[in-house]
């Protein structure tokens, strides 16, 4: 018997939280905005799964420009995002995941970067 996979991977960011602040790696749930906002730098993390032929590769990528990624666990991968220019700026950052079968899935966020002169 033959199955065939024309599913793609499920992939979720899931932290940071829409409309949650991090600072320093600290999320501030007392601190609502309108638009995640990351200062200084904080975690992206994307829960990935599939249940046919599992997840093959992944990529983060932060305005259009790959990033590399660590495994956190078989359904779990993450980067450490850091803005990269002084001030505030909007930076989209999406993840994409493919299955063994060659099914792709995408999921992203905007965030607010806040670079500040503290490492």
């Amino acid at each position: 018997m033959w199955v065939i996979d024309n599913t793609a991977p499920s992939n979720e960011i899931v932290m940071p939280p829409p409309s949650s602040k991090t600072v320093f790696g600290e999320l501030k749930p007392d601190e609502p905005v309108e638009t995640t906002t990351i200062v200084g730098w904080g975690d992206i993390v994307a829960d990935l799964s599939d249940n046919l032929t599992g997840v093959a590769s992944v990529e983060f990528r932060v305005n259009g420009v790959a990033v590399p990624a660590m495994n956190v666990d078989p359904d779990t991968w993450k980067i450490r995002f850091t803005p990269d220019q002084r001030g505030e700026h909007l930076y989209l950052i999406e993840v994409l995941s493919t299955d063994g079968a060659g099914n792709l899935s995408d999921s992203s966020i905007e965030v607010l970067g806040i670079k500040t002169g503290r490492p």
